[in-house]
């Protein structure tokens, strides 16, 4: 029998502390794991910003009194955090079907986190399968 195996490109566990990780749900929900934002430098909020033409995502550290300044809301007991950003999601027609994790996260030179759009891994949640 002919077998059409597939590689699992995905690394074993890698602990999430040290591996900057950003991802985004079809529900606008940014989030950062302890590594991404001590990339931010650990910021209290963070502008949102995008670039149509690349696609992606710019997330630059910033303090909450700005009004256009989104909250990093805890992210229950662990030490990432969460930006709801389903308004920015709309504006830019940005809609997913499922949560997506970024592949790499980069700094820019203006300290801004950079999350490309055209290089993510889709996550996608399914049933468990019983083996007979």
């Amino acid at each position: 029998m002919l077998r059409r195996w597939e590689v699992f490109h995905t690394a074993p566990h890698l602990r999430s502390e040290i591996v900057p990780r950003a991802s985004l749900s079809p529900r606008g929900v940014i989030a950062l794991n302890k590594a991404a934002l001590e990339l931010l430098d650990e910021p209290e909020a963070v502008e949102l910003l995008f670039d149509r033409f690349t696609n992606c995502i710019g997330l630059r550290p910033s303090l909450l009194k700005h009004g256009h300044a989104f909250r990093l809301n805890s992210k229950g007991r662990g030490r990432g955090r969460l930006i709801r950003a389903k308004r920015f999601c709309n504006f830019y027609n940005i809609r997913l079907e499922n949560t997506v994790v970024f592949n790499r996260l980069e700094r820019s030179g203006e300290g801004i986190l950079q999350l490309d759009l055209m290089n993510v891994t889709e996550f996608v949640r399914e049933k468990r399968r019983v083996v007979a």
